[in-house]
């Protein structure tokens, strides 16, 4: 696959494989609770981001933070970056995504089923 960028004119991360380093590292070199794929999932609900493109922004994260996985998943990943080098991705923050994703509250249950007493 050929990249989307020239390697002598834009730099490419050696982790990941993004253009523009270090601005596009810095994309996927952050902690889990700001992953860029956080708002990726509403993005592919509205059609704008396809799986491909989600695996993508997931595998060059991880390779900034391999301790996140084992060596099994870190495998499957690679080849995606290896393939992806250079090319351009969207990236979707949570901030811009018409869903915000919070915990699923638990229903109300009354003590006298179980429920926890305040």
């Amino acid at each position: 696959m050929t990249p989307d960028v020239d390697a002598r004119a834009v730099p490419i991360c050696p982790l990941c494989g993004a253009p523009g380093v270090p601005e596009g590292s810095r994309n996927f070199d952050r902690p889990e609770d700001s992953s860029p794929a956080l708002g990726d999932y509403a993005a592919m609900h509205e059609g704008r981001m396809t799986h491909a493109e989600h695996l993508l922004v997931v595998a060059r994260w991880f390779m900034h933070n391999p301790q996140m996985q084992g060596p099994s998943v870190m495998e499957r990943y690679r080849p995606i970056v290896r393939e992806a080098r250079g090319r351009r991705q969207a990236l979707f923050p949570m901030e811009g995504c018409a869903m915000q994703w919070t915990r699923a509250r638990r229903p109300e249950v009354p003590a006298e089923k179980g429920g926890a007493t305040r």
